[in-house]
């Protein structure tokens, strides 16, 4: 007759496996928290608190340079953005005609997307505020203060940059949207002087203009993941070189896919698993006599 071995787990044995298994799922949160944790962005130190229309902010404003993205954005600020900006809208200039622009009101996400609004400069002598509106949501605030040392507009170099009470932004501080869902417009608008008391509000859409113009501009500039968008002002028009209130637009469209490292990490994880639960039919010695056997 054909004699069959019975396997008896020990209790050491599985205490042990399970053991294995805890560590290694202790491995794999940490690895997977970790470099979001890493890369967590930093909020300013200065934060404004005007609210002018009693309008809540988006999110709080977070340091430039203080996440992994924010840090590229820095690096695409000093050798690109300035240099095109100096070139494409100097002070002064009418730039409205230029042939790079685009519609602002045109922008609509293609894609479920995460936002994210970097501040790159000011060349007015107002207090502004940004802010922004969805076909989602309601409006809210972006830089509820839009100023910057004027020493450091258009600087390039920003390890000399300081943010405080009169002038709380830097170039490269950026504010989250949060995410939309596909189909999603996005509206901005600038309250002229907002910070100080001023109403008198501009849009991406020039139809709700008070004085019938455009008040905002937008370029998409070669080779650049950002759309660049800039304001005036002034009612009538002031001197058209859109540069009262500049700033990017990063889109970054989600994905329920799990980075390529993330999932080696799943995979390795359950192969510990599945190996552990197969050898445990197994005993853990080599000597089958050791085993009870039955005829």
């Amino acid at each position: 007759m054909q004699q069959v071995i019975v396997t008896s787990e020990t209790k050491t044995d599985r205490t042990a496996k399970r053991s294995i298994i805890a560590a290694m799922a202790m491995i794999l949160i940490l690895a997977m928290a970790g470099p979001r944790a890493a890369n967590a962005a930093e909020e300013s130190s200065i934060q404004s608190d005007a609210r002018p229309f009693g309008l809540d902010i988006a999110s709080p404003v977070y340091a430039s340079g203080s996440d992994e993205n924010a840090t590229t954005f820095l690096e695409y600020y000093s050798e690109t953005l300035v240099p095109w900006v100096s070139t494409n809208l100097p002070e002064y200039t009418n730039n409205y005609t230029t042939s790079l622009r685009i519609d602002p009101s045109l922008l609509t996400l293609a894609t479920d997307s995460d936002v994210r609004i970097y501040f790159v400069g000011e060349g007015a002598g107002y207090d502004n505020t940004l802010g922004f509106t969805s076909t989602t949501g309601d409006r809210s605030l972006i830089f509820p203060e839009a100023s910057v040392n004027p020493s450091y507009n258009n600087a390039t170099d920003l390890t000399k940059a300081a943010a405080n009470v009169n002038f709380p932004l830097v170039p490269g501080d950026f504010v989250d949207l949060g995410s939309f869902e596909a189909g999603a417009q996005l509206d901005f608008f600038l309250i002229a002087n907002g910070a100080n008391g001023g109403t008198t509000t501009f849009s991406t859409d020039a139809t709700t203009s008070p004085d019938g113009l455009t008040h905002a501009i937008s370029w998409a500039p070669a080779d650049s993941p950002y759309l660049l968008i800039g304001f005036e002002d002034l009612l009538g028009g002031g001197d058209g070189d859109f540069n009262d209130l500049l700033f990017a637009v990063a889109i970054q469209p989600l994905t329920t896919a799990p980075e390529p490292s993330t999932m080696l990490l799943l995979t390795s994880f359950l192969l510990v698993v599945l190996y552990l639960r197969h050898s445990s039919r197994f005993s853990p010695h080599s000597d089958p006599e050791q085993y009870p056997r039955i005829n």
